[in-house]
């Protein structure tokens, strides 16, 4: 918990009476312990990587509010009467258009930051409150989330007088600012190229909204995620997993999922830790195997890859996850050392299902079906689908020791920027660090 300079002596007697500094002349010294009136407490559930949070800006914030005895009176999370997603609350910080605890209780903060905020009733609605939602001398606990940060718009009447709160700059509309300022960084590569999230279409909003109508319930946290995720919103995916590990601290689909998105933000030593949690808790499920191969990969553990993958194989759900399994596999033991056992494995045609992705082309080069040339075709655009070849082929060319064609198409892989969320482009990258 931490508290914003302004101190409640009831909450925070020990907390706020510290040693004063030293002020210079000409103000005189006096004796004494200073002391606090009241005190805006805080705690930072999840830090944001967007755009802070700065004075005379706009803030667009979900919340939700609650009294100190569980009541709940007011979400931006609820839909409107009419079963409609609400839209994030704005306000230009700074200007007295919300109570004195919003105004100071962003401060430090980012986009894509959650907090909770525990709001003396002086810097709320006062000594009467705003009844009969707000009764008297209430002290409100809101969860808020930074979503967007934006300029200010100048009043077409900024000239006439009238009070601070009223003169007060306008802000944009939600819809004008979700599909640029609500991009929120997710990860910088070490070229320095920046890679961000993409614009809710409103699967978000209808999950938020759904969690919030059944907040405890494990599967709306998933749908949640997911939904964040589809947008590329992978550390806001993270933050959702979070607090939902924090509920269900035993879950292993939450480590399955959380681990996934540490691993498309690059925090490989994060993304291990929660798959091999999640391996603890159930050495069975598909998406925790398959994943920690993944890990293992991109961090040169080619045997405990191999494992992974050799677990996940059989218990592929589909055709393409099978395909998938059955590629890292052969991947995997080729560059631990062990073709020949890659080979076999080949030559077992676990993969039998037929299904036609990138992993299932990528095979066909393996068994010598097709040339490296002919893996890629012209109808093979998309993003993900070309680093996803591309790096399959660079992997190809460097079991048989062409490092220069291998780093080649290594750095196809990472051309194909809008393809940065793939496995593919992921070890593309690491890759062309080992080949330095």
């Amino acid at each position: 918990m931490r508290l914003i300079a302004l101190c409640a002596a009831a909450a925070c007697a020990t907390a706020c009476t510290r040693a004063r500094p030293a002020l210079p002349a000409p103000i005189p010294p006096i004796a004494g312990i200073p002391r606090v009136a009241f005190a805006l407490q805080y705690v930072d559930v999840a830090e944001g990587s967007g755009a802070p949070a700065e004075a005379a800006h706009c803030l667009f914030v979900h919340y939700t509010g609650w009294l100190t005895d569980g009541t709940k009176f007011d979400s931006s999370h609820d839909t409107t009467a009419g079963g409609q997603p609400r839209p994030p609350i704005a306000f230009p910080q700074g200007f007295r258009r919300v109570i004195a605890g919003w105004d100071a209780g962003f401060e430090g903060m980012r986009v894509g930051g959650r907090r909770r905020l525990i709001i003396p009733y002086q810097l709320a609605y006062g000594e009467r409150g705003r009844p009969p939602v707000i009764p008297p001398r209430a002290t409100l606990v809101f969860d808020v989330e930074l979503m967007a940060v934006a300029d200010t718009l100048p009043r077409a009447d900024a000239g006439a007088p009238r009070s601070p709160a009223a003169a007060a700059p306008q802000c944009p509309a939600w819809s004008a600012v979700s599909a640029s300022d609500a991009q929120s960084l997710q990860y910088r590569s070490p070229a320095g190229t920046e890679y961000r999230s993409q614009p809710d279409t409103g699967a978000i909003a209808r999950a938020e909204a759904a969690l919030a109508a059944d907040p405890r319930n494990v599967d709306r946290y998933v749908e949640l995620g997911l939904a964040q995720a589809g947008v590329r919103q992978y550390r806001e995916a993270i933050q959702t997993f979070t607090r939902a590990l924090a509920i269900w601290p035993n879950d292993p689909v939450l480590y399955r999922w959380r681990g996934h998105r540490y691993l498309s933000v690059r925090e490989f030593d994060r993304a291990l830790d929660d798959l091999t949690r999640g391996f603890a808790l159930d050495s069975t499920n598909y998406g925790i195997l398959y994943h920690l191969g993944v890990v293992r990969f991109a961090r040169g553990d080619f045997a405990g890859a191999a494992d992974a993958f050799a677990r996940a194989q059989p218990r592929a759900p589909n055709a393409g996850e099978l395909a998938g399994s059955t590629d890292w596999l052969w991947m995997a033991l080729a560059r631990a050392g062990r073709g020949a056992e890659a080979q076999a494995m080949l030559d077992r045609h676990p993969d039998s299902l037929a299904v036609a992705n990138a992993y299932a082309q990528r095979l066909r080069l393996y068994r010598g079906q097709i040339a490296p040339g002919q893996v890629l075709t012209p109808a093979d655009t998309e993003g993900i689908q070309v680093a996803t070849l591309s790096f399959g082929i660079g992997n190809w060319y460097l079991v048989r020791g062409d490092t220069a064609r291998a780093r080649e198409w290594f750095q196809r892989s990472v051309a194909s920027t809008s393809g940065w969320p793939a496995f593919g482009f992921i070890v593309s990258e690491i890759e062309l660090g080992r080949l330095r």
